[in-house]
């Protein structure tokens, strides 16, 4: 008689399959290039998101670590159980904005 219990031979023919809970994310999104043509001085950029985290300290340890080890732009932001994403604007994005803004008035 043959096993019944071997999945691989006799794999199950039906499937239970349930949605995760939604909950509240703690994330690090990351700036990247739109790969596109292009006219301009330089190519059109979009924030995706680049890990996702149950609560803020790991989320934060984890962004510094990122920050001293890599030369990417990164941000904090907060994802809501319910309701729109905010980003957790920090002093150190708001210079770099800010500094690219007088630099384009300046090429203008």
């Amino acid at each position: 008689m043959p096993r019944t219990d071997d999945d691989w031979m006799n794999p199950r023919t039906s499937v239970s399959w349930e949605m995760p809970e939604p909950k509240e994310q703690w994330l690090i999104q990351r700036e990247r290039v739109i790969v596109c043509t292009w006219m301009g001085d330089r190519p059109p950029h979009e924030w995706a998101t680049w890990m996702a985290y149950d609560n803020r300290e790991e989320r934060d340890a984890e962004l510094k670590c990122l920050r001293e080890t890599t030369s990417w732009h990164l941000r904090p932001a907060y994802q809501p159980l319910h309701g729109r994403m905010r980003i957790e604007d920090e002093e150190a994005d708001l210079l770099r904005r800010l500094a690219e803004v007088r630099q384009n008035k300046q090429s203008d």
